[in-house]
């Protein structure tokens, strides 16, 4: 009695594109399993018994159960064994929950949300791909003076991604120059075929967010924009000895975030957060898990008018946080003159 795997399963493969797994056999039923990295942890993540019908068994939604195991789990990519009884196929899945622009090749492209981004010189870079053998990373920045400066840097990838602060990035670029990292207005990253620019700005105040992409890999994303903190009380109210008292109070503090006008690749990237599994806000003092609460995000093709999105967020914690130090909050009552009075005073 056998059982023999049709589906044409290899090599390395996006879960948006994989396909249900098919066997033909000969049995009752089959025993079908599936484990991450057979060639390490080797860890058997689910486990079935399928019942054959016409000879056939179909193991449905192979996808859904890969992407949910890969974020629980902080995996971008890694080895899959799906098995049928005793026959076996493996192959190399990427976390992948989006339909991809046609053109788009992973091989050969940087695992982000866009080709370019806005950032500044405070903030951080993530870059996730295809591990093509080579640790290098070439960097070439533009100076306001017109000039060009290049540099390479080894680093080794870890999980299919790097990270690295902007600041000491541009320094290592610009030490064999005369240039400051005040002078740098763009630069561009390469790694074999992928590349990714990103565009200096001097924005006066912008928070910085990590997140997980559509290929569950960290992306960070600096942020322009207008907020506003709220808080809210809830509770319930009784009366207990002519007095009425409150009990099961909750308080909820949320932080309103208004962009500014937005690129269309910020566009695309603040998308991405508001639906990112994992959210994570930058701050002086450490990173702070956050949860979207709720968001406004539209876009359209008007000229007249920039795109510019809305979204409030909060911590995970059950327990009000101070977050104002953090996110260099402006203080609320920061307005004490009135509007006869010019610029230089409000």
């Amino acid at each position: 009695m056998t059982t023999k795997i049709l589906s044409n399963i290899s090599g390395v493969i996006l879960t948006s594109s994989l396909e249900d797994v098919t066997a033909q056999t000969d049995r009752e039923h089959v025993e079908v399993t599936v484990t991450r990295d057979p060639g390490g942890a080797n860890e058997k993540f689910f486990s079935t018994t399928l019942y054959a019908y016409g000879g056939r068994v179909t193991l449905h939604d192979l996808d859904a159960l890969i992407e949910e195991h890969w974020r629980s789990l902080g995996i971008i990519s890694q080895d899959v064994r799906v098995a049928f009884d005793e026959s076996t196929i493996t192959f190399h899945a990427i976390h992948c929950n989006h339909v991809l622009p046609r053109g788009f090749d992973f091989r050969t492209n940087f695992w982000l949300v866009s080709s370019s981004t806005i950032l500044h010189r405070n903030s951080a870079v993530a870059l996730a791909h295809l591990d093509n053998g080579t640790p290098e990373y070439r960097v070439r920045v533009y100076l306001r003076s017109g000039g060009v400066v290049e540099s390479t840097f080894s680093r080794q990838v870890d999980s299919h991604w790097v990270s690295f602060s902007v600041a000491v990035l541009l320094e290592h670029v610009l030490s064999n120059s005369d240039a400051t990292i005040e002078d740098a207005a763009y630069f561009t990253i390469y790694h074999g075929a992928a590349e990714k620019t990103f565009y200096i700005a001097e924005d006066p105040y912008f928070l910085t967010f990590r997140f997980r992409n559509l290929f569950n890999a960290p992306e960070y994303l600096d942020l322009p924009c207008k907020l506003k903190r709220k808080t809210a009380v809830d509770s319930n109210e009784t009366l207990c000895g002519r007095r009425y008292i409150q009990y099961d109070k909750v308080i909820n503090k949320i932080y309103e975030v208004e962009t500014g006008p937005l690129t269309a690749d910020q566009a695309q990237c603040v998308e991405q957060l508001v639906s990112s599994y994992n959210v994570n806000l930058i701050g002086a003092s450490g990173d702070t898990e956050i949860i979207i609460t709720d968001h406004s995000c539209e876009c359209d093709n008007d000229n007249d008018s920039l795109t510019t999105m809305r979204f409030t967020f909060r911590t995970v914690d059950a327990r009000p946080n101070f977050l104002d130090d953090e996110m260099d909050v402006p203080p609320i009552s920061l307005r004490i003159f009135s509007n006869e009075f010019s610029a230089e005073f409000s």
